[in-house]
């Protein structure tokens, strides 16, 4: 990740402002929701963007589970419901917090790999877009529906939900295959 972009994420140098309530050693594995309460609370009296606060507290809960092996499923899943950039810069924050207090070393081998491991789903992701000229899917809902003889509805979400991470997994990668990754979802 650019660290030019990095230093310009107000929420990335907010979480590291932060980030020491609750935090003050990685075996605190119960943080308790005060310290949410707290950055909350503070984040709302400076004027700061509830979508701020937002990636403020995902990113004061959710790095230090970066310390762990995390599957490139799971950071399929973190990206569909976070977004690409908010969980680079969780990855980069865990690195941050681990280098400023001093046990990079324990956790450089998880981090690196946890590092390919995201690098490979936003790659697989970016492929999507460069093969579809800029769309984030390789089909819509409305082709889903006439591929499939279905009616708008959840079942059509669900469906591009499950695409979404059959691509962001590695088991789509083509419009074909996609098609047929559907049809074998739709039984």
């Amino acid at each position: 990740m650019d660290t030019t972009k990095l230093m310009q994420n107000d929420a990335f140098v907010l979480a590291g402002l932060f980030s020491r309530i609750g935090t003050r050693t990685l075996n605190m594995s119960d943080r308790t929701k005060p310290a949410d309460n707290l950055v909350n609370e503070y984040l709302t009296r400076w004027n700061i963007p509830a979508e701020t606060i937002d990636e403020v507290l995902a990113i004061i809960n959710r790095f230090q589970k970066l310390y762990q092996p995390i599957t490139e499923e799971r950071f399929c899943a973190y990206v569909l419901e976070h977004s690409a950039e908010a969980v680079e810069v969780a990855l980069e924050f865990a690195k941050c917090v681990a280098t400023a207090e001093g046990f990079i070393e324990k956790y450089r081998d998880t981090l690196d790999n946890n590092t390919w491991n995201l690098d490979q789903v936003l790659r697989r992701f970016r492929n999507v877009s460069l093969q579809t000229e800029g769309a984030s899917r390789y089909l819509t809902g409305r082709e889903v529906m006439n591929l499939l003889h279905i009616k708008p509805g959840r079942r059509v979400g669900e469906l591009l939900e499950g695409l979404d991470m059959a691509v962001g997994t590695g088991k789509v990668n083509s419009r074909a295959k996609a098609e047929e990754w559907l049809k074998s979802q739709h039984i």
